[in-house]
């Protein structure tokens, strides 16, 4: 068991910090995390407040409460946060969802953000499309393509070079849209540098109004157009939600799939005598499962309670919070060497690292089904977990 944990430890440890030569993950706990050194690859990272202020040279997959990017990135950046401020230049696409998002640089490619509070700043230069969802938008940056919105209160201060189509509540336009633009809103509020170098369809609830000073070619209400109300808030709270979860989704999956090739590449035959032991005994593992997950916790509050076995207590608990996070990975493991063995099958590693992988992501989607589902999966992690303990403690006693 003692073996056990200081792998698992180990192992996680390694996982926190990867070399910046390879896709790189970073998870942290702490309030403020930030990446300070260049990363060479992709990144991945998250934490409480998370910034990334030195450069990226491949994507970047980044979630936390606050999300912070100074640096540039390479390729695609893909974030997820209560708050998240883009700042740096990035020379592929931005895909961000969050209670506030910011953009304020320069974005080579698309941009697609939703969140209660979007800002475009001054700053920002996009040379794609850009996709605006939220509660209050702002566009006051250049966008080089077509810009679309669909927002409860929008401004437009900046310059669009394409096309525009804008839906909101509100629409305030103070800056210059230079193709044709459809404007479906409650209102619309031309400021003195408004102009749109196209032709402008629209929909007003109060019918047509006059937009010859500010439309280069034809205005024409359309009565086709009539707004669908729409809960724009609810909107664009599923879509930061089901942004986030998408993010968080791929980041569980990344972390999970390192583990699961270190473990598999670092061990020889003693996942495949854990699956023997599962097969052969199903429910003598459940058992020893069940038995240690309640029994470490008792320990290390007895081990607590006398103060010469706090630094153990400690220890027990740590061990204990790794054995949680790591179950599901190390199940999907288990579950692949018991396909192995049972077919008969004599896989190399990188086959038993892609079949591990398949598993895990079948235990996360039978995870998704509400009480069957659930039994499923805590009845595997507990047979794989009493396995993987009863197999340890034999291997124990035999060098003991």
């Amino acid at each position: 068991m003692r073996r056990t944990v200081t792998l698992l430890a180990g192992l996680s440890l390694l996982l926190i910090a990867l070399p910046s030569s390879a896709a790189t993950f970073r998870i942290s706990e702490e309030e403020t995390f930030s990446i300070d050194i260049p990363v060479n690859d992709d990144l991945y990272v998250a934490g409480g407040a998370v910034q990334v202020n030195k450069n990226v040279d491949g994507d970047l997959l980044i979630a936390g409460g606050d999300v912070t990017v100074n640096g540039d990135v390479k390729q695609d950046v893909q974030a997820a946060g209560g708050t998240v401020v883009i700042e740096g230049k990035v020379s592929d696409d931005i895909r961000a969802a969050g209670g506030d998002v910011t953009v304020k640089g320069i974005v080579n490619g698309d941009v697609i953000v939703t969140g209660g509070r979007v800002r475009i700043e001054r700053s920002a230069v996009i040379a794609g499309d850009t996709v605006i969802m939220g509660g209050d938008a702002v566009m006051d940056g250049v966008v080089r393509g077509k810009l679309t919105v669909r927002s409860g209160r929008v401004i437009i201060g900046g310059s669009v070079g394409g096309d525009a189509d804008v839906r909101a509540d509100a629409i305030v336009l103070n800056g210059k849209i230079t193709g044709s633009s459809v404007f479906v809103s409650e209102t619309v509020t031309t400021g003195a540098d408004a102009r749109i170098g196209g032709d402008l369809s629209y929909w007003l609830p109060r019918g047509e109004k006059d937009f010859s000073s500010v439309v280069k070619g034809e205005a024409s209400f359309d009565p086709s157009l009539r707004k669908i109300p729409v809960r724009v808030d609810k909107a664009t709270m599923i879509g930061a939600i089901t942004l986030a979860v998408i993010a968080m989704a791929g980041l569980s999956l990344l972390s999970s799939a390192f583990f699961i090739l270190l473990v598999t590449m670092v061990t020889k035959t003693f996942f495949k005598d854990t699956a023997k032991r599962a097969r052969k005994t199903p429910w003598t593992c459940l058992w020893h499962g069940l038995v240690t997950v309640v029994i470490i916790p008792v320990v290390g509050i007895l081990l607590l309670i006398s103060v010469i076995g706090i630094p153990l207590g400690l220890l027990t608990f740590v061990a204990y919070g790794f054995m949680l996070f790591f179950l599901k990975p190390l199940t999907a493991i288990v579950a692949a060497r018991w396909l192995e063995v049972h077919y008969q099958r004599n896989w190399g590693r990188w086959m038993a690292f892609i079949v591990s992988v398949g598993c895990f992501i079948i235990i996360k989607l039978l995870g998704l089904i509400p009480f069957l589902g659930w039994i499923i999966v805590t009845m595997a992690a507990l047979i794989a977990l009493g396995a993987i303990t009863v197999t340890k403690w034999e291997k124990f006693k035999k060098v003991a």
